[in-house]
């Protein structure tokens, strides 16, 4: 089976910011801000 990459959209991507914001008690926009911050999964290698 083939895995398509799929894109996250933007109402999608605020739900997942704001509960990762309510799991670790910050406000959503912190965790936006520090995502960007440190480059976002661009900087990321994958697993």
């Amino acid at each position: 089976m083939t895995r398509r990459a799929r894109r996250v959209f933007t109402p999608d991507r605020e739900e997942v910011s704001r509960g990762l914001a309510t799991r670790i008690s910050r406000a959503p926009s912190t965790v936006a801000r520090e995502i960007k911050r440190n480059g976002g999964r661009a900087q990321r290698p994958l697993a």
